[in-house]
């Protein structure tokens, strides 16, 4: 997997492990919230997580795995530990430490 892969990977997890807290797991909800809103784009990302084991694709639902969650859960913490670090040390702005983290 090349570097822009892992990290398009990481977002995805990220989507659906924010919009299954907020008790949102339909696929075109994460795609909103990533972005892609043209009918079919992403699509494909899924299907590759899926093959890799980190979520499940079922009637238009989407949801993390065991790996899935460990790996989102993984990907979250250090975006909030980058965003402590800009907010602490670096005195950025909340948007601007949001932007940088990511």
């Amino acid at each position: 997997m090349s570097v822009m892969e892992a990290r398009r990977a990481e977002e995805i997890l990220e989507a659906v492990f924010a919009e299954a807290e907020s008790g949102h797991a339909d696929l075109g909800s994460v795609l909103s919230r990533l972005g892609d809103h043209a009918p079919g784009s992403g699509e494909e990302d899924f299907r590759a997580l899926s093959g890799m084991g980190l979520v499940r694709l079922e009637g238009g639902h989407v949801t993390l795995t065991e790996a899935g969650t460990a790996r989102a859960r993984g990907v979250i913490r250090r975006h909030r530990l980058a965003e402590r670090l800009f907010r602490d040390l670096l005195d950025l702005s909340e948007g601007v430490a949001e932007s940088q983290a990511c």
